[in-house]
């Protein structure tokens, strides 16, 4: 017994567990146009905010399973607790950068001509979006599914804002940071370019493995494909705009899917 939980406990960690042995190797690659000083941190940081974004999902698929501290999975309560711990660690992230010198702004590297360009397509694929919403099918409320319809109807306003605000905002921003921001780099640096995109997408997937258990086989896929292509971009690029602003036009797909026919 003792050692299928030692087995299932290194599934779970993997990612974290790999990463430290990781952080053994010496860098062996430099990154082209990017700063020293922007390319110089250690992958201790990805460590820490891998762990715990893993240690959240196993919470999630818990409670998704059974209840926790005396409360049933909702999805009211659910959104509240992902806002929380997205904020939480942006606050984090904040914190450590200014306390240990994380040359933060230059992981970012964005400029308003970078946000100007996703802005005016971010723009258009909403416009797109909402004009399908809007097309007549057999749906008195242009497409809303009727179990959805009655979820949207029982939940507090607040709530439907803060679903909005973390799908669409927060969770883009703060993943995009850990992932291709403080993880991709540091990846690169000791294993290079084509290593580093598939490593760092099949730990993006990783921290999203409650899907694994209580989603089908192709959302999964999705994941680690939309993984993959936000790497790419993010080397490509070298800014960390374009992975945000891709990330969050996935989610505004993701969410008009989730309460929409297509």
């Amino acid at each position: 017994m003792i050692i299928m939980y030692f087995f299932f406990f290194l599934f779970l960690y993997f990612p974290s567990i790999l990463l430290c042995l990781l952080c053994l190797l010496k860098d062996r690659y430099k990154i082209e146009d990017i700063p020293p000083e922007a390319q110089s941190f250690s992958l201790l940081y990805a460590v820490v905010f891998v762990t715990i974004y893993q240690s959240y999902e196993i919470l999630y698929t818990a409670w998704y399973q059974k209840p926790i501290f005396g409360y049933g999975f909702s999805y009211a309560r659910e959104e509240l607790c992902v806002f929380i711990f997205v904020f939480m660690i942006l606050i984090l992230i904040l914190f450590i950068s200014k306390k240990t010198k994380l040359p933060l702004k230059l992981i970012l590297n964005i400029q308003k001509c970078h946000v100007y360009n996703m802005l005016k397509m971010g723009s258009i694929f909403i416009g797109i979006v909402v004009l399908i919403s809007l097309l007549p099918g057999d749906e008195t409320t242009h497409g809303l599914k009727d179990n959805d319809l009655t979820l949207l109807e029982s939940l507090p306003l607040p709530i439907l804002f803060i679903t909005v605000i973390t799908t669409i905002g927060l969770s883009p921003i703060v993943e995009e940071i850990v992932c291709r921001g403080l993880l991709y780099s540091p990846l690169y640096r000791k294993i290079g370019r084509p290593a580093a995109i598939i490593l760092t997408s099949c730990i993006f997937f990783y921290m999203h493995s409650s899907a694994l258990f209580n989603y089908g086989v192709s959302y999964n896929i999705g994941i680690f494909i939309k993984g993959l292509f936000l790497t790419w971009i993010y080397d490509k690029k070298k800014t960390l705009v374009h992975p945000i602003g891709f990330h969050m036009l996935f989610n505004v797909l993701a969410l008009y899917s989730d309460f929409f026919e297509s």
